[in-house]
C-alpha cells in the first residue's frame, strides 16, 4: 500500500479531502499512509473536519503537513480536538493557517497527550510564550518517547531548541527520569538554559548522563563549564576507583568545573586516579584541585596535562603534594609553567615520600631550566 501521499498544491479543497478521508477509512484496518502532504490545498474549516474524519482512520500516520490550508480558528479547534486519537502522528505542520494565539495555545495544551515530537506554528499569530511552552511540551515528550521506546538516549541535535526546551530537560531530571544521554547540540540554548540544567543535577546524587551543549550560545561560558563539572560528578561517582584517569578528561570544565570536581573530591568515595587533562583548568581549578588533595587519601595519580595551569596554578598543585602521600604519579604536562612553575614542582616532588613518577614536557622549560631541575 501507499506510505507516503504528497497533494500538496492539488487544488482538493474541503470535497476532495472529504473523498480521500472516505477512501481512508475504507482500508483502515490495512491502511500503510504514514505521511501525507495537503499543504497549499484551501481546506477552511469543513475540510478540517473531513482531516479529522482521515485521522480516526489513518491508523500509522506519522507526519501530517497542513501548511498554508485556510484552516483559520474554526479549523484548528476541530483538529485540535481530533490528534489525540491519532495515536502514531509524530509531526504535525500547522504554518500558515492564520491561527489565533489562542487557537495556537489549543494545540500546545494536546501535545503531552500525544506522541507528537514536532508541531510548528510558525507564520501564525502564536505569542513568544506560547512558542515557548510549545517547545518545552515538545521537548518533553520526545524524551519520554525515548525511554517508552527503551532507548537509552534522545537525540534533540540540530533542531533549533532554545532555553525553553532546557527548562524541561531539567523538568524532567529533577523528576528522576533516567537516560545515558541526552543530545542537545547545535541548538539556541544560552547561558541561562545551561544554569537551569546544572541546578537540575543534584550536586553528588543520580545516574551518570551525558548533556552535551555544543554548538549551543553558552558553549564555554561559566554556566556550560559548572553544567560540565556536575556531569563529570556523575561520570566519577559511578565510576571504579581506578576509571577515574579517564572518565572526565576532555570535557570543557575550565576553573568552574574543576570547582565542581573538587568539591565532591572532598567528600567522595576513595579515588585511586584522577584524570582532568585537556579542560582548560586555569589557576583558580589548580587551587581548587589542590585544596581537595588532602582529603582524597586513596589518590595515587593525578593528571593534570593539556590545561592552562601555568606557574601559579603549578604552585598550587606543588604547596598541596606534601598533604597526598599516596600520590605515585603527578603528569602536569603541556600547561606553560615555563622554568620558574616546573621548578616549584620539582621541588616539591623531591622531598615526597612516594612520588616516583613526574611529567613535565611541552612546558617551555628552557635549557637553563633543565639544567635545574637536573641539580
Amino acid at each position: 500500500g501507499v506510505v507516503a501521499l504528497n497533494l500538496t498544491d492539488c487544488s482538493l479543497g474541503a470535497a476532495g479531502v472529504a473523498d480521500l478521508a472516505a477512501a481512508v477509512q475504507a482500508c483502515s484496518s490495512g491502511c500503510t499512509l504514514a505521511e501525507l502532504s495537503l499543504g497549499g490545498n484551501k481546506l477552511g474549516a469543513a475540510g478540517a473536519v473531513a482531516v479529522a474524519g482521515l485521522l480516526a482512520a489513518a491508523h500509522v500516520l506519522t507526519r501530517l503537513n497542513l501548511t498554508a490550508c485556510d484552516l483559520g480558528d474554526e479549523g484548528a479547534a476541530t483538529l485540535a480536538a481530533a490528534v489525540p486519537s491519532a495515536k502514531a502522528l509524530r509531526s504535525l505542520n500547522l504554518r500558515r493557517n492564520g491561527l489565533s494565539d489562542l487557537a495556537c495555545r489549543k494545540f500546545v495544551a494536546i501535545v503531552p497527550g500525544t506522541a507528537l515530537t514536532e508541531v510548528s506554528i510558525a507564520a501564525n499569530s502564536a505569542e513568544a510564550d506560547t512558542l515557548s511552552a510549545l517547545e518545552k511540551a515538545l521537548t518533553s515528550n520526545a524524551v519520554r518517547g525515548s525511554i517508552a521506546d527503551g532507548a537509552s538516549s534522545c537525540d534533540l541535535r540540530s533542531k533549533g531548541l532554545g532555553d525553553a526546551a532546557a527548562s524541561a530537560v531539567a523538568g524532567l531530571l529533577s523528576s528522576g527520569v533516567e537516560l545515558a544521554a541526552i543530545d542537545l547540540r547545535n541548538n539556541n540554548i544560552t547561558d541561562a538554559g545551561a544554569l537551569v540544567l546544572y541546578e537540575a543535577l543534584a550536586p553528588f546524587t543520580g545516574p551518570p548522563i551525558e548533556l552535551p551543549v555544543i554548538g549551543n550560545p553558552c558553549a564555554g561560558s561559566a554556566a556550560a563549564r559548572r553544567l560540565a563539572g556536575r556531569l563529570a560528578v556523575r561520570a566519577l561517582r559511578a565510576a571504579r576507583p581506578t576509571d577515574g584517569a579517564r572518565i572526565v578528561g576532555n570535557r570543557g570544565l575550565g576553573n568552574e568545573g574543576a570547582e565542581e570536581v573538587a568539591a565532591y573530591l572532598e567528600t567522595s568515595p576513595p579515588l585511586s586516579a584522577l584524570g582532568l587533562q585537556h579542560n582548560g583548568i586555569g589557576p583558580l581549578g589548580a587551587a581548587a584541585v589542590a585544596a581537595a588533595l588532602p582529603r582524597s587519601g586513596a589518590l595515587r595519580e593525578l593528571l593534570l596535562y593539556s590545561n592552562e595551569l601555568g606557574a601559579d596554578g603549578a604552585a598550587a598543585i606543588a604547596a598541596a603534594l606534601p598533604k597526598a602521600p599516596a600520590l605515585t604519579a603527578l603528569d602536569v604536562g603541556s600547561n606553560g609553567l615555563g622554568d620558574e612553575g616546573a621548578a616549584v614542582v620539582a621541588d616539591s616532588v623531591a622531598v615526597h615520600g612516594s612520588l616516583r613518577e613526574l611529567h613535565l614536557d611541552y612546558n617551555g622549560i628552557s635549557s637553563q631550566g633543565t639544567g635545574n631541575l637536573a641539580e
